[in-house]
């Protein structure tokens, strides 16, 4: 399945999006799936990006990653039914990890903690250089 979700990231790719980080929290029936990444030199969240573009075939490609990647994500074999929600995250080169929630988690506060951690990884890099 690491291979599906390669080819996604990869049609985004070619749309010109660069270092891009997904996070998905999933569960047998319900998802919600954003990423961050680079475009253009400046950085988006996918749903703000979709908003910014007005090229078609870029369109095109976030319409089918959104389509798309909550069932790629149930077909991981760490995927379980049985828990309140599976908060799956990407990284550029496809590789992933998977947590499992409860209803005491709060959906929100996990997406921020995730978009702080990437911010961090910006700062630290970019020290770096």
């Amino acid at each position: 399945m690491k291979e599906k979700v390669i080819e996604h990231l990869d049609k985004l790719k070619k749309q010109g999006l660069k270092n891009i980080n997904v996070i998905g929290l999933v569960s047998k029936r319900s998802s919600e799936v954003i990423f961050f990444c680079e475009y253009k030199g400046k950085i988006f969240q996918s749903n703000d990006l979709f908003e910014y573009t007005d090229d078609e075939n870029l369109e095109n490609a976030l319409m089918e990653f959104d389509d798309n990647i909550p069932d790629i994500m149930r077909l991981l074999p760490e995927f379980k039914e049985d828990v309140y929600m599976n908060c799956i995250k990407i990284d550029n080169d496809g590789d992933y990890t998977i947590s499992y929630l409860t209803p005491d988690d709060h959906e929100g506060d996990i997406i921020d903690r995730w978009i702080d951690s990437l911010e961090d990884s910006n700062d630290n890099n970019s020290s770096e250089n």
